[in-house]
């Protein structure tokens, strides 16, 4: 494996631009000039991710340690194709299903970075398993690994994200829907100078479906406690109202604006997340174990924005999203059901990790 460069782990210059700021932990996104660079390139910019309490633009800072320090550019990050671009694809007895996934990653420009997929399988049949290992075995550029038990959708994928982390070493880590298509052929370049732009933690593309319905953003922004709570007595609602006249609805609170260039901290939809070297530094995992299938979402927005990582929402990203094709197994009813489950679920444990975190202000 070829390993980057570390990072330096200390850098003076002057702070000429704040992007964002989190008060509450100080969680700050700037661009800053070393003035090791300002000799042979006046124009010659870093963006830097860290806690900042107290900063001005204008200011000298030195910034030391590696903790302190998240550059977004490559001059941090050491040698770019050294580190891998991966996918993470989750399966359950849809082989050819991923396969059509697969072959669009694999169209995909690689930007000067080495591309790698890992193909995590959730306990599929015998048969599936044998296609499995049919398909993909062969290729170099892809990883197979296969689960003894369904771990369900948060912790299979979380198998897989340490898995491209920790033994591939790569830095940004896309974890898509094996039902998803790629159709932009510039998708990681995009990834790439998003980050460059925003230095997001989290990135979610636009999400299509075959008919014409965009499941990004989730919703524009974090609810807080008190709507976290209205949202899941929304939720609780209408499956009572499911239960006893079987009319299934999953209206939600709040906003979306699919139409919007770019969304700094919305909710997020779990179908595709692209996982930046800021966040792929600071977290052995994506996903709470805790979540089995749906509501996943919503406890990563809550841990986001409480950790002072920045998710963003882009349309200049998009993808195809089959929907319901890794789940087609699943009788309607139960899919609908564990719909309403798994969000109650998850919209519970982000409720009270706001109001923890309240709490303890």
């Amino acid at each position: 494996m070829n390993v980057a460069p570390p990072a330096p782990t200390s850098l003076t210059g002057v702070l000429e631009r704040i992007i964002f700021f989190n008060e509450e932990n100080h969680y700050t996104i700037a661009e800053f000039r070393p003035d090791a660079d300002r000799a042979a390139d006046p124009a010659a910019k870093v963006t830097i991710v860290g806690a900042l309490p107290g900063v001005e633009c204008g200011e000298t800072l030195h910034l030391d340690g590696p903790e302190a320090l998240a550059l977004a550019h490559e001059k941090a990050w050491g040698d770019a194709a050294g580190r891998p671009f991966c996918f993470v694809l989750l399966q359950f007895n849809t082989p050819e299903v991923t396969a059509r996934c697969v072959a669009s990653i694999r169209r995909l420009e690689a930007s000067g970075r080495r591309i790698h997929i890992v193909i995590v399988d959730n306990a599929s049949s015998t048969d599936a398993i044998a296609r499995t290992k049919a398909l993909f075995g062969a290729m170099p550029d892809v990883s197979l690994l296969f689960n003894r038990e369904n771990l369900g959708f948060a912790r299979g994928n979380n198998v897989g994200y340490r898995h491209a982390r920790e033994v591939l070493g790569a830095d940004f880590i896309a974890v898509l829907n094996n039902d998803t298509v790629i159709e932009d052929p510039a998708f990681v370049a995009k990834c790439v100078a998003l980050f460059r732009k925003w230095s997001y933690s989290v990135l979610g593309p636009d999400i299509v479906t075959p008919d014409g319905r965009h499941e990004n953003p989730w919703n524009d922004f974090v609810y807080d406690a008190a709507s976290w709570g209205s949202l899941q007595q929304l939720f609780e609602r209408q499956r009572e109202a499911y239960r006893t006249c079987g009319k299934a609805e999953f209206r939600r609170l709040g906003s979306r604006s699919p139409g919007a260039r770019e969304i700094l901290d919305p909710v997020l939809q779990g179908a595709a997340y692209v996982f930046s070297p800021v966040f792929t530094r600071d977290r052995p995992r994506p996903f709470d174990d805790r979540t089995f299938l749906y509501g996943e979402e919503f406890l990563l927005a809550a841990d986001c924005l409480l950790a002072g990582h920045p998710m963003l929402y882009s349309s200049e990203l998009a993808i195809a999203h089959e929907e319901g094709v890794s789940t087609r197994s699943i009788p309607d009813d139960q899919k609908i059901m564990r719909g309403y489950d798994g969000a109650i679920g998850g919209i519970a444990l982000a409720r009270s990790r706001i109001e923890r975190h309240a709490a303890a202000a």
